[in-house]
């Protein structure tokens, strides 16, 4: 199974504390973690990088890097999966798909081993809400094609995490990945309480998945606190 780790250039920090925990959880292979920066001043096919490349954190452990330029917030890495279909570095029969704002337990390859060897065309999908963070085995990618090759703003990002209808941008429809398989579900994720874990001064709800030893953080009603300029969306 590879780790797909939504991100973007700017954050940093998000980043380095996932890695963090990564790199004292029970994962066999970091060279399994797929970064993709979004908002990138290039796209760069997936490479070898070491970590210590990409954030400030002493470790000379290589993952995948792969730059897009593209602006859709949780979805960018669902669109270079697509980009980049069968290439050796990303190649796999399964998919986690995180974000750079969460943490992993120590546990968690094991819990999501649970889950190698899915059937064809299964998507295990946590209760909506999920922040998009599920496993999919690797022909949902050739399903929903360029679905996800669309920019977004916060807004129309959250919707089409919401949406069963879709959303429409420019024209061109984009749905929720769930569209494209047959989901398999597992427990709701579980609000475990609030901390300002990127020193922002602003608290963000910790959300627990259980059956993937997975924290997300979340800033609710408000974003762009990690870069310095926070503003309400309302949602």
């Amino acid at each position: 199974m590879k780790i797909i780790i939504n991100s973007n250039v700017s954050y940093k920090l998000p980043l380095k504390i996932l890695f963090e925990s990564l790199l004292k959880s029970d994962i066999k292979n970091m060279s399994d973690v797929i970064v993709v920066l979004a908002e990138s001043d290039n796209n760069a096919a997936p490479r070898l990088t070491q970590i210590k490349s990409l954030v400030e954190l002493e470790s000379t452990v290589e993952v995948v890097v792969i730059e897009s330029t593209r602006r859709n917030y949780d979805y960018c890495g669902f669109d270079v999966l697509y980009k980049y279909y069968g290439h050796s570095l990303i190649d796999s029969n399964e998919y986690l798909y995180l974000h750079d704002t969460t943490t992993v337990d120590v546990d968690f390859y094991s819990k999501i081993s649970k889950f190698e060897n899915l059937q064809e065309d299964v998507i295990v999908f946590p209760p909506s809400p999920n922040s998009n963070i599920i496993i999919f085995q690797k022909n949902i990618v050739t399903k929903y094609k360029d679905n996800f090759s669309v920019d977004l703003n916060k807004y129309q990002a959250v919707c089409l995490e919401a949406s069963q209808e879709g959303v429409n941008v420019n024209d061109k429809w984009s749905f929720n990945v769930s569209k494209f398989g047959v989901t398999q579900s597992v427990q709701t994720r579980n609000l475990m309480g609030n901390l300002d874990i990127y020193n922002t001064g602003h608290s963000r709800a910790i959300l627990h998945y259980d059956d993937f030893g997975v924290n997300k953080y979340i800033l609710y009603n408000r974003d762009g606190d990690l870069k310095g300029k926070l503003s309400d969306n309302g949602i």
